[in-house]
């Protein structure tokens, strides 16, 4: 029985994510999946120090798990990864919180498709540097030719082949991580998103 660490990452998710890393495989999603189609109960239960001053949690699904008296989920929306596969989701009000599997060779965006309605994105991606630029390149020709619509937001392993002529625009913010990578997103005045790298201190400014 486990009340996992849901009422400290609430009470300040910013310290919560400086001092943890989430660990979720693709594996586990078969295994004892979560919803993503909307909200979800998540669990964030402890798992093993990844190293001194750091902890590990697992994102779980909360509604599987026995739980003491007293104990609350968290609401967020959840975009899992299928290996070599994108998944995305749209993001909405009903939650304030959003997470996705960690990032090893991953694409993340966020952006506005066709309807104006906020997608986010997650595009697995195993293989040597030739595979992963034949998966990510065409999603990245997509994601911004829905410029128009917004912003983009994209966190990406590769940096964006020039022979995409599509500059950023001044509003979008492309960033390189160099291996691996956590996302969350927070609903304060709209939907807003920061990554932590492996082993960083803290969480970047916003995404």
């Amino acid at each position: 029985m486990a009340e996992g660490k849901n009422k400290e990452f609430t009470a300040n998710p910013a310290v919560f994510l400086r001092n943890h890393e989430i660990a979720r495989s693709p594996q586990y999603d078969a295994m004892a999946p979560i919803a993503s189609s909307g909200p979800a109960n998540i669990d964030l239960v402890p798992g093993p120090a990844p190293g001194p001053g750091r902890h590990q949690v697992a994102i779980e699904n909360y509604d599987r798990r026995k739980h003491s008296f007293g104990a609350r989920p968290i609401s967020a929306y959840w975009l899992p990864a299928q290996e070599n596969v994108t998944r995305t989701i749209q993001l909405g009000n009903a939650a304030n919180y959003f997470f996705t599997s960690p990032l090893s060779g991953c694409l993340f965006a966020a952006y506005h498709n066709a309807a104006g309605n906020l997608v986010v994105e997650h595009t697995n991606a195993r293989g040597d540097v030739a595979f992963v630029a034949a998966q990510l390149t065409p999603r990245l020709t997509a994601i911004f030719a829905a410029a128009a619509n917004g912003p983009v937001r994209v966190l990406t392993p590769m940096a964006v082949p020039a022979a995409l002529a599509v500059p950023a625009g001044p509003n979008d913010h492309v960033v390189h991580y160099p291996n691996y990578a956590w996302v969350i997103g927070g609903r304060i005045g709209g939907w807003r998103f920061r990554y932590k790298l492996s082993g960083a201190p803290a969480l970047t400014p916003e995404l």
